[in-house]
Parts: structure tokens; C-alpha cells; sequence
């Protein structure tokens, strides 16, 4: 089974009250099929439908049902808690990186970090 959980968290998030789960289905087909590779969408459905089911069974979910039969939403709550906070807390506390400088004894293989 593949795991569709940050697709359609991306996809939950540009609609607040929720989507049916065919249309997520549709959404996740579209992201991952292209002219040369594709998935059949029965699989996506059954995968992306086994997520969903799972996941809102379990207590700290990022998905919950929308209130009709077949519809899910974001748990926006959940997802908060979720998100990191990439803000320069180094530099806020005083703390400086140490920077790896060019040894010549090193090869160099003309990489930008070497």
C-alpha cells in the first residue's frame, strides 16, 4: 500500500470543509500519473481510501470526517501541532554555525560544500 498521507493533506488544505472521497481520489490520480507512467486509479482509490479510514479511527489524526457520509477535512488542530517552526533559532540564541573550510590535503571534487 502506498502511503498518500502528505498528498492529501496538501490537497485538505485548499478546502476547509472538506472533500468526498472521490475527488481526493481524482486529486492524488492527477498528481501522480503522466503520459509515461501511470498508476491505476483502482489502486489510488484503494490506498487513499485505506488511509483515510485508518487514520480517522485514530485519535490524534490529521484527517476527520466532514460530517456527511463519504466527505473528509484537514484536522487543522493536528496539523499545527505538526508543522515545524524552520525560523533561524540559532542566530537567536547566540549560537553560531561552524562552517567546514576547504583543507588542501583534501581532494577536491568540485562540489560547491567540498
Amino acid at each position: 500500500m502506498t502511503d498518500y498521507s502528505q498528498d492529501i493533506i496538501d490537497i485538505l488544505l485548499h478546502a476547509p470543509d472538506g472533500l468526498p472521497v472521490r475527488k481526493i481520489v481524482r486529486h492524488v490520480y492527477n498528481k501522480h500519473n503522466t503520459l509515461f507512467s501511470t498508476i491505476p486509479i483502482e489502486d489510488i482509490r484503494r490506498d487513499v481510501s485505506a488511509t483515510l479510514s485508518q487514520s480517522t479511527r485514530k485519535r490524534n489524526s490529521c484527517f476527520e470526517r466532514a460530517g456527511r457520509r463519504g466527505y473528509y477535512k484537514i484536522n487543522i488542530k493536528r496539523v499545527e501541532e505538526l508543522c515545524l517552526n524552520f525560523s533561524d533559532d540559532a542566530a537567536d540564541s547566540g549560537q553560531t554555525a561552524t562552517k567546514h573550510t576547504h583543507n588542501d590535503d583534501e581532494p577536491s571534487l568540485g562540489l560547491p560544500f567540498c
